[in-house]
C-alpha cells in the first residue's frame, strides 16, 4: 500500500490501526497509522528540555553545622551533616515529569481508540524512562521499541524508518 509516496508495510498499517510515539527529550508526536494513512493526534513539547540546572529552579541546598562538636563524638547524632545530597537534579525531575505526560497520554489514546500495538521510537534514556511510567495495560500492547530519535523526519518516511533503522537517513 502507498501512502503520501511511500510504501506501507502491512505490520504498521494492521486491521485497525497502531499508535506510534516517536519523541526525544524536547519534542514528540503521537501517531496513529491506519490503512488510510497516518494522522498526528497530539504533538508535545517540554518546556524545560534545553534549559540548564541553574535556569530550572534553585541550586543545592547549603550545608549546616549543627555546632562545634568535640573529638570524643565524632561519628555519633551529634556531628555535622554532609554536604552530599541526592543524585537526581531539578534535569532528572522534569524529564521524569515530561516522560509520565507522554505515558499517561499514550495510556489515554489507547483507552479511546481501537489500536493493534503501540510502537515506541524515542532515545535509549527517554525510552526507558517512558516505559517505567506505562501501566500494564499498555506495556501489553507495545509491540516494538526503536531506540532512535526520529522526531526530524517526515512523517511518510516514519514507517520506512521503523521498520529498518539502519536506513534511516535523518
Amino acid at each position: 500500500m502507498t501512502i503520501g509516496g511511500c510504501d506501507m508495510d502491512t505490520s504498521l498499517a494492521p486491521r485497525r490501526a497502531s499508535l506510534v510515539l516517536i519523541a526525544n527529550g524536547t519534542t514528540a508526536r503521537l501517531l496513529r497509522v491506519h490503512r488510510a494513512g497516518i494522522d498526528e493526534l497530539r504533538r508535545f513539547t517540554a518546556p524545560h528540555g534545553r534549559e540548564r540546572e541553574r535556569e530550572l529552579g534553585a541550586d543545592r541546598p547549603g550545608r549546616y553545622q549543627a555546632g562545634l562538636v568535640h573529638p570524643a563524638i565524632r561519628g555519633s547524632a551529634y556531628a555535622p551533616r554532609s554536604g552530599v545530597g541526592p543524585s537526581h537534579g531539578l534535569r532528572d525531575r522534569a524529564a521524569e515529569l515530561y516522560a509520565r505526560e507522554l505515558a499517561t497520554e499514550l495510556g489515554l489514546q489507547l483507552r479511546s481508540w481501537p489500536s493493534d500495538g503501540v510502537v515506541l521510537v524515542a532515545p535509549p534514556v527517554l525510552l526507558g524512562r517512558v516505559r517505567a511510567h506505562l501501566g500494564h495495560a499498555v506495556l501489553r500492547h507495545v509491540r516494538r521499541s526503536v531506540p532512535h530519535d526520529y522526531t526530524r523526519l517526515t512523517t511518510q518516511r516514519i514507517p520506512e524508518a521503523i521498520r529498518d533503522p539502519r536506513n534511516a537517513r535523518i
